[in-house]
C-alpha cells in the first residue's frame, strides 16, 4: 500500500511539474504555434488549386479471344494457350507503372512543357540525364486508378492545376493506353497464328489439319474484332470532362491548417518540457 501510494504521489508531482512548465512557458508555446500556423496559412493560400478530370470505364470481353467452339483442348495439345489472361484493370495498372510508356506518352503528345512549367529546369543536365524518371513520376503522382469490387467498373482520373490540361491528358491517356493494349494483344495473336500454321505444316493428319485451320480462322477473326472498337478492352461509361472551376480536389487547405496547428502545439509543448528538464539537470 505504501509503495502504491508513493507511485500515485510521484505521478501527481510529475503532472503538476508538467503543468507548471507549460504554464510558465505558455507565451512561448502560443508564439510558436501562432508562427507555425501563420506560415502554414500563407503556404496553403499561395498553392494553386488542383482539378481532376475523371472517367469511368466498363471492362468488356477481350475481342481477341472469341469462342473457339470447343477447340481449346486442341490448342492446349498444340502447345499454345488461347486465353488472353489478366484483366483490363491489371493491364492498366501495369501501364501506369511503366516508365517507358509514361515518359513516351508525354513526349509523343508534346505535353512536357504543359506539365512542367519550370522551363528552365527542362534545359538542365539534371533533367536531361533523368528525363524518363521525372516524366514518369509526374504521371504517377497525378494519375489514380480504382476498381469497384462489386461492379468491376474502373475509375481513372488525372489532376492538374489547369482543368483543361487535366481533361486533355486523361483523354489522350485513355486513347494511347488502349492502343498499346490492342497492339500487344495483336502481337500475341500473330504469334499464336504462326505457331498454329507451323503445326499445320508439320502434321500429316487431315483431321488435325482441319481443326488447326479452324483455330487459325478464329484467331484471324479475332484480329478483325480487336480493331472494331475505338477502345480496346473497355468501353467508356462516363467520358473525361472539363472540371468545374469550383470542383477542386486540392490542396485540402483546412485539413492542412488543422494538422499544422495541433502538430505545432504538441511539438512546442514537448520542446519546452525537454528544454526545462535539460536545464534543471545541468543546474
Amino acid at each position: 500500500m505504501n509503495t502504491e501510494n508513493s507511485r500515485i504521489e510521484e505521478n501527481e508531482i510529475d503532472m503538476l511539474t508538467l503543468v507548471s512548465i507549460i504554464w510558465k512557458r505558455k507565451f512561448l508555446i502560443a508564439g510558436l504555434v501562432f508562427l507555425v500556423s501563420l506560415a502554414t496559412v500563407i503556404y496553403v493560400v499561395t498553392q494553386d488549386n488542383m482539378y481532376a478530370s475523371t472517367a469511368v470505364l466498363k471492362p468488356v470481353e477481350s475481342a481477341s479471344s472469341p469462342s473457339l467452339n470447343g477447340l481449346g483442348t486442341l490448342a492446349s495439345i498444340a502447345g499454345v494457350s488461347v486465353s488472353s489472361g489478366g484483366s483490363v484493370f491489371g493491364d492498366l495498372s501495369v501501364l501506369l507503372n511503366d516508365r517507358d510508356f509514361l515518359a513516351g506518352f508525354i513526349k509523343k503528345n508534346n505535353l512536357t512543357k504543359k506539365l512542367i512549367e519550370e522551363t528552365a529546369f527542362l534545359d538542365t543536365e539534371e533533367f536531361k540525364s533523368n528525363e524518363k524518371f521525372y516524366l514518369s513520376n509526374l504521371m504517377k503522382k497525378n494519375t489514380s486508378l480504382f476498381e469497384d469490387q462489386t461492379t468491376k467498373y474502373i475509375t481513372i482520373s488525372f489532376q492538374n492545376k489547369n482543368p483543361a490540361i487535366a481533361n486533355n491528358v486523361l483523354s489522350l491517356l485513355l486513347k494511347d493506353a488502349s492502343e498499346v493494349l490492342r497492339l500487344k494483344q495483336l502481337e500475341n495473336v500473330d504469334e499464336r497464328i504462326a505457331n498454329y500454321k507451323s503445326e499445320i505444316d508439320l502434321t500429316k493428319d487431315i483431321t488435325l489439319k482441319s481443326k488447326l485451320s479452324d483455330l487459325v480462322a478464329n484467331l484471324i477473326q479475332s484480329k478483325v474484332l480487336a480493331n472494331a472498337d475505338k477502345y480496346y478492352g473497355f468501353s467508356i461509361i462516363s467520358a473525361p470532362s472539363l472540371p468545374d472551376a469550383l470542383d477542386k480536389v486540392g490542396p485540402k487547405r483546412a485539413q492542412i491548417c488543422i494538422i499544422a496547428f495541433f502538430a505545432s502545439m504538441v511539438l512546442s509543448i514537448v520542446g519546452v518540457v525537454w528544454y526545462e528538464t535539460l536545464r534543471k539537470s545541468k543546474a
